[in-house]
């Protein structure tokens, strides 16, 4: 598993702020997801959005330094497992194909105003990823950014449990492909056991 047995408390970041995890995909024998090589294949990469008015789109100056943000990042991953292999003597095949491309025109000529109408733009799909509601759960379990309290799923209220967050424990606990949640309820059923035993 390598990097996916990353552990949360082993992080630099607060709770609240960990990082992403890396886009990947297991399509045609897996590879990472580059925004350089995708814009290389005809993808428009932009900024984040600002405001919309009049029918156009306001984007901030941002995006080569998220792809900075990104890289940074994803080479700190990588750099991770690769520890991890040498560290555990494991023996695996080479490190995935690098894409090398060019910086995308967007970065090194920014785009900072889309009219949508001019450019044939007729449908937006948002798909901006989610964050957690717990707005419903009245308990003193959350911190003050609304992030659930717990070690490894337990919190401090008996009979309360979280499992599937991003994090709970390890880099894979919310990839049901990788069995990290399988790990964490293994772990959360055997904590109400012995609780049980002890009541």
């Amino acid at each position: 598993m390598g990097g996916w047995d990353r552990r949360a408390d082993s992080l630099p970041s607060a709770r609240g702020k960990y990082p992403p995890v890396p886009l990947l995909t297991g399509v045609n024998g897996g590879y990472d997801i580059d925004f350089r090589y995708m814009a290389s294949q005809g993808i428009v990469l932009l900024g984040h959005l600002e405001a919309i008015t009049d029918g156009r789109i306001v984007l901030a100056p941002d995006l080569q330094e998220n792809l900075l943000k990104g890289d940074k990042w994803f080479n700190d991953f990588k750099r991770s497992v690769d520890e991890y292999i040498a560290k555990s003597a494991m023996s695996c095949e080479q490190d995935l194909k690098q894409n090398q491309v060019p910086e995308p025109q967007e970065v090194t000529d920014p785009i900072f105003e889309l009219d949508l109408k001019t450019s044939g733009i007729t449908s937006i799909i948002w798909s901006s990823g989610f964050r957690y509601d717990f707005d419903w759960v009245k308990l003193p379990i959350f911190d003050e950014t609304g992030e659930p309290l717990h070690q490894r799923g337990v919190t401090q209220l008996p009979g309360i449990y979280f499992l599937g967050l991003r994090w709970l424990f390890k880099i894979k606990s919310a990839f049901l492909i990788l069995g990290g949640p399988e790990e964490d309820a293994a772990y959360i059923a055997e904590h109400i056991k012995t609780r049980e035993k002890q009541n």
